[in-house]
């Protein structure tokens, strides 16, 4: 680029050089035609030409102007107009935060890199011979009490259990601390039953710094139940015997065995043709199961497959008195005029007699 622009001024001084050559020879014989002009008299015309010496000085200028405009113009092409002195402190300041700045941000982003996932946890879920491992963080997560959560419902769900109503639900710790063994002495009636796990949550616990189990408050559960460090831990489920059912009323909850329960014999009238058959009163269940104010509540029968009579239609207290539990095929009973006209109070394979507040 260089080069060539040079080659060019170059070129354009030698033909100005030329030039003013050129116009000194022509000068001399415009001297010589005045001169004879004059000498004929021919004057109309003013025809003087400048003195040589003049004409010389204009050449001159004329080179310099154009030298000058070229040389300009050159410098302008080669020359960057981005090539600005630069005061580097200046910038530095600009750029470079305050040195108190730095190391708090980047505590601070080291900090959310850093931050351990607590979900990153597995929980066992035993049912029988069968175990499935669960994920924690690859779960939905909810809120309990202000934190992050997991239902306890959603790691159970994993096992795909194919009755999850027929069982109960235990819980053995990291450490090896197991519910049912160590405070409930094998009685299965005070772990939750399926329904409950919606309202049981695997929690991050911040002052013990360890994953818990929380629950709704409205469960009213007992301190055993919100164990600590279920991280690496065991959800065991726990099978309804063939001959228990579960009596939960209130804070009660009691686990019957139907052969230990008086009978009386009942005609089921929807199947007259089978008979009187040996039956447990509601009364008498009441009774075992040491329900003192069965009178408040209303009723609702699950069976082991989760079937269960809807909630607008839940038995009363009076309807009770004339209703029985049929052992064998464990299946409600009652009086054809104490009966419901919709579907259903006479649940079969009954494994859990829920009182519920009206």
């Amino acid at each position: 680029m260089k080069i060539s622009t040079l080659a060019a001024v170059a070129f354009a001084v030698l033909t100005l050089v030329a030039c003013k050559s050129e116009s000194n020879s022509g000068t001399d014989a415009g001297k010589d035609v005045q001169q004879e002009e004059t000498a004929s008299g021919d004057t109309g015309v003013d025809t003087a030409v400048p003195p040589a010496d003049a004409q010389d000085s204009a050449a001159s200028e004329t080179l310099a102007e154009t030298v000058d405009e070229t040389a300009a113009e050159t410098v302008a092409e080669v020359v960057p107009e981005t090539v600005v002195p630069v005061d580097v402190t200046e910038v530095a300041e600009e750029v470079v935060p305050p040195a108190d700045v730095q190391p708090e941000t980047a505590e601070e982003t080291a900090g959310e890199i850093s931050e351990p996932d607590v979900f990153d946890a597995t929980v066992t879920v035993k049912v029988g011979g069968t175990e499935t491992p669960v994920k924690l963080n690859t779960l939905e997560k909810t809120e309990f009490e202000g934190k992050e959560a997991i239902r306890l419902v959603r790691v159970v769900e994993v096992a795909a259990i194919e009755m999850p109503w027929n069982y109960h639900y235990n819980f053995v710790a990291g450490d090896g601390f197991n519910v049912l063994v160590d405070k409930l002495e094998g009685n299965y009636a005070g772990l939750p039953y399926y329904g409950e796990l919606e309202f049981g949550f695997i929690y991050f616990d911040e002052e013990k710094q360890t994953l818990r189990i929380g629950w709704d408050v409205a469960l009213n559960m007992p301190g055993s139940l919100k164990v600590k460090g279920i991280g690496g831990g065991v959800i065991e489920a726990v099978e309804v015997g063939a001959t228990n059912f579960v009596v939960k009323v209130g804070d009660v909850r009691a686990l019957l065995d139907t052969a230990t329960l008086p009978t009386q014999d009942v005609v089921d009238y929807k199947h007259p043709e089978d008979g009187a058959k040996p039956m447990i009163a509601m009364s008498e269940i009441f009774k075992a199961a040491a329900v003192a104010d069965a009178a408040t509540y209303v009723y609702k029968f699950y069976g082991m497959d989760g079937f269960s009579n809807n909630d607008d239609n839940l038995m009363p207290f009076a309807n009770t008195e004339h209703a029985w539990y049929e052992p064998v095929k464990r299946r409600i009973i009652l009086e054809e005029q104490w009966d419901t006209a919709v579907c259903c109070w006479s649940v079969k394979n009954t494994v859990l007699i829920l009182g519920i507040k009206p």
